[in-house]
């Protein structure tokens, strides 16, 4: 049986204030985990992969929500993750180059070298988009509030490659 791959960011479990300034659609952080962990436990199976991009848990109960949630986790750091999530995940990056697949992840958006990875996938931003080509978002926000399959994310990405490539022959046009 074949494992899936799966990304997803910023779900804060157990964080009440990113209701208010993400703009999430849940009453509480309470709320708000119950629909992730249910999502989450509805498309990834135990032996599927999870690369998490930062700003996982809030607190000591988010992140035992976490550690319950199925799949081998990866974590690209987020500027709220702290030493107590690293033995809750099998490996930790800064970012992660995916040259296989055109992108590079990372938690924040990243300042790009066009060159081989021409893609940022990233979240931290929450429900903003970054206005340039070039970027895919997937902030649990921008993610139904679900991890999102690698399928799905290859498709997001060769949208904005799709879009920077025109953006780039334009400028160098008007060169």
């Amino acid at each position: 049986m074949a494992r899936d791959i799966w990304f997803i960011s910023d779900t804060h479990f157990g964080h009440d204030a990113v209701i208010r300034f993400g703009n999430r659609p849940f009453a509480n952080a309470d709320e708000a985990d119950a629909a992730m962990a249910e999502r989450w436990r509805a498309c990834v199976k135990p032996d599927d992969l999870v690369f998490h991009l930062g700003d996982v848990a809030w607190n000591a109960g988010g992140l035992k929500l976490f550690t319950e949630l199925p799949g081998t986790k990866r974590l690209i750091m987020g500027n709220h993750d702290g030493r107590s999530i690293v033995p809750h995940v099998q490996r930790l990056y800064l970012f992660r180059r995916f040259p296989e697949l055109g992108f590079i992840a990372s938690h924040m958006p990243m300042m790009m070298e066009r060159g081989r990875e021409p893609v940022n996938v990233h979240g931290h931003v929450h429900a903003v988009d970054v206005d340039f080509p070039g970027y895919v978002n997937i902030s649990v926000e921008k993610t139904d509030y679900a991890p999102l399959h690698i399928d799905e994310l290859k498709v997001r990405v060769e949208r904005e490659r799709t879009k920077l490539d025109a953006h780039l022959t334009r400028a160098q046009a008007e060169d």
